[in-house]
C-alpha cells in the first residue's frame, strides 16, 4: 500500500472518513480470525444439527452473537446461502426461522458457511454503519438520510425499503435496496 506524500490536515471530514474506513477494515480482519473459534459469543454448527438442539444452544447462550452454519459437508453448493437452501428444504427452513426468531440476520456466505449475526451486534460489524453511511438511532433502528439534489423548499420523503431485488443475497445491505 502506498501512502500519500503529504496528508492534508485541513480536510477533517475526508480524514475522519478515511480513518473510519481503515478502522472498519482492521476490525473486519480481526473478526475473520475470531470467527474460526467457538466461544460464548460465537458457535459453529452443521446444518444437520436437529432444530431442538439448535434452539437449546441459542437459549443456553445469552451472550451468543454469531452463528456460523456449515452446509458444505451435506453436498450443498458452496454458493448457496442458508436462505436459498431453506426455500428447498423444510427442515432447513425451520432452523433458519429459529435463528431469525432469536434475532439473527444473515450477513455473509463464505465457502459453504452462512454466518448470522444477532441484531444487537450489527452496529459493530456492518461496515456501512461503522463508516457512517448507514446510521443507527437510540432504538437500534438502522437508517440512511439522503439529501435531495434539487433546489427548492426542503421536504421530507420517508421510504421504508422492502427486501432487495436479490432477496437471497447473503448481505445486510439487502435490507437497503
Amino acid at each position: 500500500m502506498r501512502l500519500p506524500a503529504r496528508i492534508d490536515i485541513t480536510d477533517w471530514s475526508r480524514n475522519r472518513r478515511l480513518l473510519r474506513l481503515a478502522w472498519a477494515e482492521g476490525i473486519s480482519r480481526a473478526r475473520m480470525f475470531m470467527e474460526k473459534i467457538d466461544s460464548a459469543s460465537a458457535i459453529h454448527i452443521d446444518l444437520a444439527l436437529p432444530v431442538e438442539e439448535l434452539r437449546d444452544r441459542i437459549a443456553d447462550m445469552p451472550r451468543l452473537n454469531f452463528i456460523h452454519v456449515d452446509h458444505a459437508p451435506l453436498g450443498k453448493a458452496p454458493t448457496e446461502s442458508i436462505i436459498t437452501l431453506a426455500r428447498k428444504d423444510p427442515a432447513t427452513r425451520e432452523k433458519l426461522v429459529a435463528m431469525v426468531n432469536a434475532g439473527f440476520h444473515l450477513y455473509v456466505l463464505r465457502d459453504g458457511v452462512s454466518s448470522l449475526v444477532r441484531h444487537r451486534r450489527i452496529r459493530t460489524l456492518w461496515r456501512s454503519v461503522i463508516s457512517g453511511e448507514v446510521l443507527v438511532d437510540e432504538n437500534d433502528i438502522h437508517y440512511r438520510l439522503d439529501r435531495a439534489a434539487g433546489e427548492g423548499e426542503p421536504r421530507l420523503l420517508v421510504v421504508f425499503s422492502a427486501v432487495a431485488a436479490k432477496i437471497y443475497t447473503p448481505s445486510l445491505m439487502r435490507h437497503f435496496e
